[in-house]
């Protein structure tokens, strides 16, 4: 059976074999011959009625620019302010994190090349080549330069796509090696152990005993492995989604924003004595944490203080992980828990953890972190008394 194509003013819906919505396309305005396309899935529609009403609101911004570029407005290979076109890129991406995301290395690449460009016309290779170079020479983990180097040459692909870089004609070689990704190891890396767990809280709490009030990460680290949420979870972890001795996450609030998720905090005690510890500043539990600064102190923690290699996802492992392998949850529990089907959580968070404290009844007790988190929770409270 074929694909279906349903037409709705200016956008038409590709509809899979069985009539769901699989993308939308529409014809640029700017360049009638070139047919621009966006899964479903990456616009973040579910339901019929919103995929209809997106197209209604691109169709209306279609026919607008049609209408200007019909009365002479701006071609797109008119002069363009870089910050112009930044934004213009940005607001391509409905997600909002997404958006941020993308915000912050173009933010950095603005900066370096700001002064010498009035328009992002004004951009040539040789500036993307020591943008490179002065990237290369920061104290960034590699995987994070590559985001970066991503970031980038997604932009640039946009702005040549719109005919916007007649500097960069005839020279994309150059800047493809400039923008080349660095080669990461291939392989998958083993769950944290835990004496690893432990090198990584003993950091943390040295980084966090010479950090401000802002930037002290050993609580939210503490939070996720106990709960396993992912990074933007714990930022945007409210007062509100704590209720009792369990945590509940509005759809919002969750990766890809489908339904709720409930995360019980009896296999996590220490968790509990953290948020019963933790001031009330705001909405926010972790208040004055934000996600750029969150990623710097990873950084530090490892150059400064000696932690090992560490990211925030490998945080969600272990306690998956630890939860599976102690017995603690069931893995249908466990894969509820960390907001995954069991086929996902069987295949990322099933990793075998050596030298658990055998009958332990918690992840940190499974993990022997128990007292590094006293530790963690009495420097809490006794900052909280400092305040007060």
């Amino acid at each position: 059976m074929k694909k279906q194509t349903t037409k709705h003013a200016l956008v038409s819906i590709l509809r899979n074999a069985d009539g769901t919505p699989k993308a939308v396309q529409w014809r640029d305005p700017h360049q009638p011959t070139r047919i621009l396309r966006k899964t479903i899935a990456a616009l973040g529609l579910t339901t019929e009625a919103e995929v209809t009403a997106w197209c209604a609101i691109r169709s209306e911004g279609l026919r607008a620019e049609r209408q200007r570029i019909a009365l002479g407005g701006d071609a797109p290979t008119a002069p363009r302010g870089l910050q112009v076109a930044i934004d213009e890129h940005l607001a391509t991406f409905k997600n909002q994190h997404t958006r941020a995301a993308k915000a912050r290395p173009l933010a950095v690449f603005a900066s370096f090349i700001g002064g010498r460009v009035q328009t992002v016309q004004d951009i040539t290779p040789v500036m993307i080549v020591e943008w490179r170079e002065r990237l290369s020479q920061g104290d960034l983990l590699d995987s994070t330069r590559n985001q970066q180097l991503a970031s980038i040459s997604t932009f640039l692909r946009w702005c040549d796509d719109r005919d916007l870089l007649p500097r960069l004609d005839g020279k994309w070689n150059k800047v493809e090696r400039a923008l080349r990704r660095i080669e990461l190891p291939a392989e998958r890396p083993s769950v944290m152990q835990p004496d690893v767990v432990r090198a990584l809280l003993t950091s943390l709490i040295a980084h966090d005993a010479k950090a401000k009030d802002h930037q002290r990460v050993a609580p939210a680290v503490l939070l996720m492995l106990g709960t396993g949420l992912r990074t933007e979870e714990m930022l945007r972890l409210e007062w509100s989604n704590v209720a009792g001795r369990e945590l509940r996450l509005r759809a919002a609030q969750v990766k890809g924003g489908k339904k709720p998720r409930e995360i019980g905090l009896d296999v996590s005690p220490s968790v509990i004595n953290l948020l019963e510890a933790l001031p009330r500043r705001g909405r926010c539990v972790f208040h004055g944490l934000k996600h750029d600064v969150f990623r710097a102190r990873i950084t530090s923690s490892v150059r400064k203080f000696g932690a090992p290699t560490w990211s925030p996802h490998a945080l969600r492992r272990v306690c998956g992980s630890v939860l599976a392998t102690a017995g603690l949850l069931s893995p249908f529990a466990m894969a509820s828990r960390q907001g995954h089907t069991l086929s996902v959580a069987e295949k990322h968070y099933l990793d075998p953890v050596r030298g658990l404290v055998p009958g332990a009844t918690t992840i940190e007790g499974a993990l022997g972190i128990a007292d590094l988190a006293a530790q963690i929770i009495d420097s809490v409270r006794g900052a909280r008394a400092g305040v007060a």
